[in-house]
């Protein structure tokens, strides 16, 4: 019977298993809220289902695109039957990034789960005189990542930290300007390096855990 111990054939077919299925790369969420001029309140972002068309641009160029019924790589707890068919991926040799994007995810319940799990979070912020600080410290993200239109078509970036032992994670730092052009990538970078930041005293890397499988596999056979 497979998985008996006192079968080494099935056991070590099983730990072998344990190795096909552990994350080769760190898997990181990242949440996203658009907050239109007129509705500061998280309560109020859950309901908007669209955001200006520079948010909208900003989204496009933030990951990939990927079909959620065909996508075999890190889906960060989405569901194409609950959260909709298709969702922002990025993915490097080192991370597979999803994203929670608010104005994505049909199902206001089920979204506001899944923003509520995120360590950090982007808001895109029509008008920051209506974002009040105190929404963040309520919150139970970690790092929030705002993002600012200004007149001049330029973006302004505020930053968030809950936890101010941490060292600045970069590359944006706080009242950072920037353009369009470069906005969505750096943007991305900044939320990785903080999740990495983050994590990295309390979440062991892929290839440690992997490692000490082989090690298990080669102990024991």
């Amino acid at each position: 019977e497979y998985g008996d111990p006192d079968n080494p054939l099935a056991s070590i077919t099983e730990m072998f298993r344990g190795l096909d299925e552990s994350k080769e790369r760190q898997c990181f969420t990242i949440g996203v809220c658009y907050y239109p001029e007129g509705r500061p309140y998280p309560g109020m972002v859950m309901e908007v289902g669209k955001g200006s068309k520079e948010y909208a641009d900003f989204i496009d160029k933030l990951g990939w695109d990927v079909d959620l019924f065909h996508h075999y790589g890190y889906n960060g707890g989405l569901n194409p039957h609950i959260t909709g068919q298709f969702a922002k991926y990025f993915a490097n040799y080192r991370y597979e990034l999803i994203f929670h994007i608010a104005t994505m995810i049909p199902n206001t319940h089920y979204k506001k789960k899944l923003l509520n799990s995120n360590q950090v979070t982007i808001s895109w912020v029509e008008k920051f005189t209506e974002f009040h600080k105190d929404l963040f410290e309520n919150s139970p993200s970690l790092v929030n990542i705002v993002i600012i239109p200004l007149p001049s078509s330029l973006f302004r970036i505020k930053i968030f930290n809950k936890n101010a032992e941490k060292p600045d994670f970069g590359p944006l730092i706080d009242d950072s300007i920037v353009t369009k052009y470069v906005l969505p990538t750096i943007t991305r970078q900044t939320g990785i390096n903080a999740l990495t930041v983050e994590n990295e005293e309390n979440k062991p890397k892929p290839f440690t855990v992997r490692k000490r499988i082989i090690e298990s596999i080669i102990m024991q056979y």
